[in-house]
């Protein structure tokens, strides 16, 4: 059970993961045990003590654990889906190739939590930013930091790249958002107006207009190229937690603690459509919508499809704090 990490390479199968689990089964003591290399599938790590345990290069698929290397605040997908950057709550960054679920490496700076990460559209930069009021930028081929960029006076919140690699967006708990130039990191212009913190910002189809979703119950609309205020959109009776845009531009998706999630068309700043908790979106060609949450009581889906509501796992009392629209202006809320 203990072989050398450079004569073996992962290969699919379950022996591993079967090995482990009786030996867990048996109350065998793992460690020091060396188990690098190797494919280790279905294995039930809940509960154990894997100290000095070597479980590098494994690929660790379907495996649990009894908690995650931290706790998980944030995630980015690559443009490419072979990459993915998890921010924690121990001030790492892990990147993990996928789909074969393999710990790449960790990027370690940040001192607090990560509270967002966001990989730009050609995938070779990666930002994030956290309670430490800092934003880095990484490199995501070498993985070094090139830049820690300072200037927000909170916590921050979310970081969303424009239509290029060369813009990118943050928020913060200090009412403010910025605007940065991902190749020098330098801070371009700083957009106030709103009275309380910052939770989400999106950019357009063409990244001329961004979004932001506050603690003072508004949404709000910018001019990119000016940092001018274009709009406030009202009606949401409590924090908006997410904003995101469809791929036409024009139709916008706002969440929040209010338990509802509202569509606007930002041409005329009207809200198309409110959707509440057991409500559907209505009739007519309504296109599906899945909507996932959690609460302190559990978790809620609904798929909403054609003007019905079909319920797949349901919980009441869920606060919407995060929303996405898909190009055929289907609706993905996650509630949480």
């Amino acid at each position: 059970m203990h072989p050398h990490p450079e004569a073996m390479t992962p290969k699919p199968g379950y022996a591993a993961g079967n090995i482990l689990n009786m030996l867990i089964h048996l109350g065998a003591d793992l460690t020091g045990y060396d188990f690098s290399g190797l494919s280790v599938w279905q294995a039930c790590l809940q509960g154990m003590d894997l100290q000095d345990v070597n479980f590098a290069g494994v690929s660790l698929e379907q495996c649990t654990f009894t908690k995650s290397f931290g706790g998980v605040l944030s995630v980015s997908f690559s443009p490419d889906t072979k990459r993915l950057a998890v921010g924690t709550t121990n001030g790492e960054i892990w990147l993990w190739s996928l789909p074969d679920l393999l710990h790449i490496s960790t990027l370690a700076g940040h001192k607090g939590w990560v509270r967002t990460v966001a990989f730009d559209p050609q995938g070779d930069t990666l930002v994030s930013g956290g309670t430490d009021q800092t934003l880095r930028i990484w490199d995501s081929t070498t993985e070094q930091c090139r830049h820690v960029l300072t200037g927000h006076t909170g916590h921050i919140h979310t970081v969303v790249f424009g239509l290029d690699s060369h813009l990118f967006a943050s928020s913060s708990d200090d009412y403010s958002i910025r605007l940065w130039d991902a190749s020098t990191g330098e801070c371009i212009r700083v957009l106030r107006g709103h009275q309380g913190a910052v939770r989400s910002v999106a950019f357009n189809h063409d990244g001329t207009i961004l979004a932001s979703g506050s603690w003072d119950m508004t949404v709000r609309l910018w001019d990119v190229s000016t940092g001018q205020q274009m709009s406030v959109l009202q009606g949401h009776t409590n924090w908006v937690t997410s904003v995101a845009f469809n791929t036409d531009g024009i139709t916008l998706v706002s969440a929040g603690e209010d338990q509802t999630l509202r569509l606007w068309n930002i041409r005329t700043s009207v809200t198309q459509h409110i959707f509440r908790e057991h409500t559907p979106i209505g009739s007519g060609r309504s296109r599906s919508a899945l909507m996932v949450g959690h609460s302190p009581v559990g978790v809620m889906i609904r798929r909403y499809a054609y003007g019905t509501q079909t319920q797949e796992t349901a919980s009441r009392h869920c606060q919407v704090t995060q929303a996405v629209l898909d190009p055929w202006l289907s609706v993905l809320m996650v509630v949480g």
